[in-house]
């Protein structure tokens, strides 16, 4: 193993403990391979016991060395109590980020708030403990028939070819238009994401589906972010933002147009995933496909989208 690898993940203190309680007293020898694999056998035990026995000393994180590491990796009885330390302190973080995210986090999530928290897991050992445990969030939709992509002319080229990639804050927005079912009407929703944050930067609800709708989006986000001249605008070819009203205030607002072919949704990806994500975490939390009013759906967009996603 190379130093510092299991290191951050292993209790100094647990282990010691555990090295005691496995040795007996007594000085571990050296064994071969074979020996190894055979022991490894011989000791298959619990791991959900052994990391009760741990989890009392989880307050002492400490860096190994590499001799320590490497005593542990030699010794299958102590190697079973490392993994243990590791799926145990990983599936607390888990469970954790689980919570915070009302359920909604499934493994690609998961795994990249664990990396921002610094904990390196594999995505694999991340699905298996999820699995295990009954931890799963909110799954995508099925697979679609696709319309094959049409060749209008657009106000403006596609400045972004399907790359929704972001180096740095309000460089690049998608924005699109969506809508709810409520037994009142549709409810109509446009928002505007940054590429680099995957923040909902502007935002506005209508009960029509008009050009102002996406223009009160745009001043909104704006008002918040106050981009540098020049950030993308990208947009599907819907006639709310091909429409003068639209296009004028953009101008007017130093931004720059861009837009996706007409009949391909995968030319403004990123904001399609953004509204999945949207109504499957709502009808998770709330369990609402059909909303009673719009005066409960609109709170409820409220607060998912400025208490709870940005």
């Amino acid at each position: 193993t190379q130093a510092g690898y299991l290191g951050p993940w292993l209790w100094k203190a647990a282990v010691e403990k555990a090295v005691e309680e496995v040795r007996g007293g007594e000085k571990v020898s050296d064994a071969g391979a074979e020996e190894q694999r055979q022991a490894l056998a011989k000791y298959t035990i619990d791991l959900t016991e052994l990391a009760r026995a741990v989890d009392s000393e989880r307050n002492y994180i400490s860096q190994l060395t590499l001799e320590q590491e490497r005593e542990i990796v030699g010794n299958p009885k102590l190697f079973l109590v490392a993994v243990c330390a590791l799926n145990h302190m990983t599936l607390e973080q888990i469970t954790e980020i689980h919570q915070a995210s009302r359920g909604t986090y499934g493994r690609l999530r998961m795994l990249g708030q664990l990396e921002r928290r610094g904990a390196h897991a594999n995505h694999k050992r991340v699905a298996r403990l999820m699995r295990s445990n009954g931890i799963r969030g909110i799954g995508g939709p099925g697979k679609r028939a696709q319309r094959r992509a049409g060749r209008h002319s657009a106000p403006a080229p596609d400045l972004l070819q399907r790359d929704f990639s972001a180096v740095k804050p309000d460089e690049r927005w998608v924005a699109d238009l969506t809508e709810f079912k409520t037994l009142e009407g549709k409810l109509h929703l446009a928002g505007i994401v940054d590429l680099y944050s995957n923040r909902l930067v502007g935002w506005a609800i209508s009960d029509r589906r008009t050009a102002e709708l996406p223009v009160d989006a745009l001043v909104m986000a704006i008002r918040r972010r106050r981009p540098r001249v020049g950030v993308i605008h990208h947009a599907d070819h819907g006639s709310q933002y091909t429409s003068l009203v639209f296009c004028d205030r953009a101008h007017d607002e130093d931004v720059r147009l861009s837009f996706g072919r007409i009949g391909t949704a995968a030319d403004n990806a990123a904001m399609e995933a953004f509204w999945s994500v949207l109504k499957r975490e709502l009808f998770h939390l709330y369990g609402h496909k059909v909303w009673p009013d719009r005066a409960a759906l609109r709170a409820a967009l409220f607060e998912y989208i400025e208490v709870f996603y940005n």
